[in-house]
């Protein structure tokens, strides 16, 4: 029973971690004074959906020309809310790292 609780208690510390980190990041999309926030957003939900992004899928999901997405997620990474993992010529891969460290917290503890 002690564990159901603390299982619980973690489960409950991470859900509002994750509406913080959305609050605080949703304030600085909308702060921008540059570029399109409705399509900043727009990539934001998807990366909370998917916190593995490639240039590709974003370009797909917006219907959306490959130089302003790339500007977008550069956007995003400039606001230190995505991180680029992988930098090849022709795609490039994206991570909403603190997302998915707060998803991952306490992961290890149970294998």
């Amino acid at each position: 029973m002690q564990g159901i609780c603390e299982v619980s208690e973690n489960a409950i510390f991470s859900i509002q971690k994750i509406i913080k980190l959305k609050n605080d990041d949703t304030e600085k999309i909308r702060t921008i004074q540059k570029g399109n926030v409705s399509n900043l957003l727009s990539v934001y939900e998807y990366a909370l959906k998917h916190p593995f992004l490639k240039t590709e899928d974003v370009r797909h999901l917006l219907s959306l020309s490959k130089p302003t997405v790339n500007k977008l997620l550069e956007t995003l990474t400039e606001l230190k809310i995505l991180e680029l993992v992988e930098d090849k010529q022709r795609y490039k891969q994206y991570v909403y790292r603190q997302y998915v460290d707060i998803l991952s917290e306490g992961t290890t503890d149970y294998f």
